[in-house]
């Protein structure tokens, strides 16, 4: 394969229909008189700033004969104007604009595809969703179709620490840095002046906006739309393993779905089951942007990580592969029965009262929480012990469970507002294996679990969990009079079997270690995560952040990031649950000149704020408190 040296500009401006605004993206192109096609990618998190981590990624495809543009959003970085609410569907407007102007740049073939992981699968899937006509192919990696129920409030519940208090704390950290690729300009000063006073924080628009405010019903992204082809990229312990997936099964052009083990990270950056993710995006790109026929489209277009027992990759030609109906039945004595096994058709009568705990869910680890890549599910079982529980007997066989399994409910009364359910693998020794979630609201019966696939090996049990609790990623229900709480009446869990022959067993190899092919960026960076309990109140207290030192991307300035979120609750709901969080980043420029950026959000079920300061060199230039409150007429 012939590579090229490599050509780096930054800030190039990129015009939109608004006269007013202009982009600025970094752009690295091959040393080569050919066109080549052009591989777009916008985020809102600053590419001066943490752009740093891309850099070694763009380097790689513009080698290999494409230019690659990373784009910074409306109203972040260098780019002009003020950026719209979180996941505005009008954000496509500027990523049409920029394809428009890569299609007619004199270095470009006039092909051009997007790409991007969690807000860049975003914007990617809500762009294609556009159908542009000059957009040839897209690669969405772990990213959502439904702000509101895969991320700010899950399932349409209260969000907690993931999107109200990690995430809101940086971006509105990543608001307030200033522009560093040219910061002593007077265009720059002025924008950072501009955002100071105008932008609104995100994690206020999630205050203004609670679960069922119909606003969201206009963020989300109809996935039915995309006709262009598209690889979507799913990890079975990401946050948006589910989301992607719908996108995926939703979606009505040629596609492939590529599903593997990772939490949110790319998928050669994982600290576990990584694999040589950039070949394999290179075969897609130029087998829709150059042409080239490399043989992928010939194969299957699932390719999963099957867990659990003699994990492997596997090729089948549908997500839920070859398999049977399995289907269990809940029964008296915290037992988990075959239907087969019952003596007749009906659903034995449980009677169980329900009962709830505000503390569970802190075990299921960090997979629904955005994190790079660490906080893998702990032993479930005394978050078992905590919930209604029920679980089979010693299995006979060897059990693959694929898709997503499905738990059907019936009540004695009112159903409660919320109902979390998780299966879990239990060893014959106790340990409890995180397998897949999900949750029902109070107008259903039946619950879908997030897809997965997963082998339990001969005499492990399967267990089903149900609570009203996965905090800290929800926020913890209000515990209501036990005499007016209803009974669970009967509980029935169907699940697919993966017939053990179907598809194909395949080799994706881990990463291969290359030179670097530009300057490094990183310096050092420790992940933060801890979980308490406070043996006499009951009181769990999660941790999770992270402190990273880098280098600007023109390499001039040091940043030192730190960002901590901690969210409390109890079994008592008179002890009120709280989720805090701190976002700081220490700026040194060349200059020696110190800029100090520092962001903390403060949530209870009341209500919150946010505070932000900024000082140069220990003297305060700017500080602003914003009240976190729900709007009247929202729960």
């Amino acid at each position: 394969m012939t590579t090229y040296a490599v050509r780096v500009e930054r800030d190039v401006r990129i015009p939109t229909i608004d006269d007013a605004v202009t982009l600025s993206g970094d752009l690295y192109r091959p040393e080569t008189p050919d066109r080549v096609p052009a591989l777009l990618m916008i985020l809102p998190y600053r590419k001066d700033v943490f752009g740093g981590g891309l850099d070694a990624e763009m380097r790689w495809f513009a080698s290999r004969g494409y230019a690659l543009i990373l784009v910074d959003f409306r109203g972040t970085g260098s780019s002009d104007g003020m950026q719209r609410g979180p996941f505005d569907a009008r954000e496509a407007d500027d990523a049409i604009d920029v394809i428009n102007w890569l299609e007619h740049q004199p270095w470009c073939t006039g092909k051009v595809g997007m790409w991007g992981m969690s807000y860049g699968s975003i914007m990617t899937m809500r762009a294609a969703a556009r159908q542009p006509a000059n957009l040839t192919a897209i690669i969405a990696l772990e990213g959502m179709l439904d702000p509101e129920r895969d991320f700010v409030h899950p399932g349409g519940h209260m969000g907690c620490m993931g999107s109200l208090s990690m995430w809101g704390s940086q971006t509105l950290l990543n608001q307030l840095i200033p522009p560093l690729h040219t910061y002593a300009s007077t265009v720059e000063q002025r924008r950072w002046q501009d955002r100071r006073e105008q932008a609104e924080p995100w994690v206020v628009d999630f205050a203004k906006h609670p679960p069922g405010h119909p606003i969201w019903r206009t963020r989300a992204i109809d996935a039915s739309r995309i006709t262009v082809p598209a690889l979507c990229i799913s990890g079975w312990r990401d946050l948006f393993c589910d989301a992607s997936i719908r996108a995926y099964e939703q979606m009505n052009g040629p596609k492939k779905l590529l599903a593997g083990p990772w939490m949110h990270t790319m998928p050669h950056g994982s600290l576990f089951g990584a694999i040589d993710f950039n070949p394999i995006a290179l075969r897609w790109w130029d087998h829709w942007l150059k042409g080239v026929d490399t043989g992928m489209m010939n194969e299957p277009p699932v390719t999963m990580f099957v867990q659990g027992k003699n994990s492997e990759w596997r090729q089948l030609d549908h997500l839920n592969g070859t398999h049977q109906l399995r289907q269990f039945s809940a029964e008296n004595g915290s037992v988990l029965r075959p239907v087969a096994d019952r003596q007749n058709d009906a659903a034995p009568d449980l009677r169980v009262a329900w009962s709830s705990d505000r503390t569970v869910g802190a075990l299921s680890g960090l997979t629904l929480i955005p994190t790079s890549g660490f906080g893998l599910p702990l032993d479930q079982h005394d978050d078992d012990m905590r919930s209604l529980h029920f679980t089979t007997g010693p299995l006979p066989a060897d059990l693959t469970i694929i898709g997503r399994p499905t738990v059907r409910l019936r009540w004695d009364g009112t159903p409660p507002a919320r109902v979390v359910a998780r299966l879990c693998d239990v060893s014959p020794h106790g340990v409890s294996t995180f397998i897949s979630s999900g949750m029902l609201r109070a107008d259903a019966q039946e619950l879908a679990l997030t897809a997965t696939c997963y082998r339990l090996c001969e005499g492990h049990s399967l267990r089903l969990i149900l609570s009203e609790s996965d905090f800290p990623r929800l926020w913890p229900q209000p515990v209501v009079d036990s005499v007016s709480r209803p009974a669970l009446v009967a509980v029935e869990l169907s699940l697919d079997e993966l017939d053990p022959g179907s598809g194909n067993v395949v080799d994706l190899p881990s990463p291969q270690i290359e030179p670097s092919q530009g300057p490094a960026f990183f310096i050092s960076g420790q992940p933060k995560w801890s979980i308490s309990r406070d043996l006499i109140r009951g009181m769990v207290t999660v941790e999770a952040g992270q402190e990273v030192t880098s280098l600007t991307t023109n390499g001039k300035h040091r940043v030192d990031f730190r960002s901590i979120s901690r969210a409390t609750s109890s079994p008592d709901p008179a002890q009120p649950a709280a989720a805090v969080a701190e976002a700081r980043a220490k700026i040194t420029l060349d200059s020696g000149q110190l800029i100090d950026v520092h962001v903390t959000t403060h949530h209870t079920a009341f209500g919150g704020h946010a505070n932000a300061a900024i000082t140069i060199d220990g003297m305060a230039i700017y500080t602003r408190t914003w009240s976190l409150v729900a709007p009247p007429g929202h729960d």
